[in-house]
């Protein structure tokens, strides 16, 4: 069978409509929370404030640091400070093995934080000034009530040193 040309064309007008109707809408994204165990209990942190997830393979210690300070590491070309998280929320720190470290910034890479573990991801509910039961302001829960620390308070806080 051939087609005219008025026949082609109105068949390629309507394929091009219905190929531009069909584009599909983007995802929406919804804040997520990195869920970690810590001294016992469970934490969250936005997921927006962790820009990566290492395991630990070497430290070194620095013995003039703040008391939360466990050394820095080596991420890239970057030697960033590590402390435990635990100490930095007023809980006392539980023995890990290999444990986590997130590494968390504003802009970019600034220091990192070790947990115990890795618990998952969660949605992220933020929720004005709640009262925190941590020595940091939280920002929000997630669905499953864990409490979602405020990068800000954290990266700020007086327990890492001046900033």
């Amino acid at each position: 069978m051939t087609w005219s040309k008025r026949e082609r064309a109105v068949l390629e007008d309507r394929a091009s409509r219905m190929h531009r109707a069909r584009r599909p809408e983007p995802p929406v994204t919804r804040p997520e929370a990195i869920v970690v165990s810590v001294a016992g209990e469970l934490v969250a942190l936005p997921g927006s404030a962790v820009h990566a997830i290492r395991r630990l393979s070497s430290l070194t210690v620095v013995h003039c640091g703040p008391p939360a300070m466990v050394g820095v590491f080596a991420m890239g070309p970057l030697v960033l400070p590590a402390f435990r998280l635990a100490s930095l929320i007023g809980r006392a720190p539980l023995p890990a093995e290999r444990p986590h470290v997130l590494v968390l910034g504003k802009a970019g890479p600034e220091l990192g934080v070790e947990v115990e573990s890795i618990v998952g991801v969660d949605a992220l509910q933020l929720t004005p000034l709640l009262e925190s039961p941590f020595d940091l302001a939280i920002c929000g829960r997630t669905p499953s009530e864990v409490p979602v620390l405020a990068p800000e308070a954290l990266l700020s806080s007086p327990r890492i040193g001046p900033s």
